[in-house]
């Protein structure tokens, strides 16, 4: 599917993992579970520890689901819905550019299984 820069949200399809994923495109998403070291797909009745999405420019990110925390010490609240999600806060992804000074590069929001761009 990938970006399409003058539609900013992408309704969510839930797929099998990172290479169905892949193959989606944008507004992919899936549910892990981590146990120690190794993460797996959910089983039935079981309450994921990662939400895994796409944004709506194709590109992949992994949020821990509280009371899970990531190594910044934060988790994302989620509504308990697997197949239309709404995640929150909103997200911001930051990286660092070639001088080591950090930018912002996506920062939306997963609202109901529609994934959108804020800034």
């Amino acid at each position: 599917m990938g970006w399409v820069p003058d539609q900013p949200n992408v309704t969510m399809t839930r797929v099998d993992g990172y290479d169905a994923a892949v193959k989606h495109g944008a507004g992919a998403f899936w549910w892990r579970v981590r146990k120690g070291s190794e993460f797996r797909p959910i089983a039935d009745g079981e309450r994921p520890t990662h939400f895994c999405f796409n944004d709506n420019r194709g590109r992949y990110h992994m949020l821990p689901v509280n009371p899970v925390k990531g190594s910044n010490g934060h988790g994302w609240e989620w509504d308990g819905n697997l197949d239309k999600p709404t995640m929150s806060p909103s997200i911001l992804s930051t990286g660092h550019d070639s001088k080591g000074n950090q930018v912002t590069h996506w920062h939306g929001y997963v609202r109901a299984g529609v994934v959108g761009f804020e800034c």
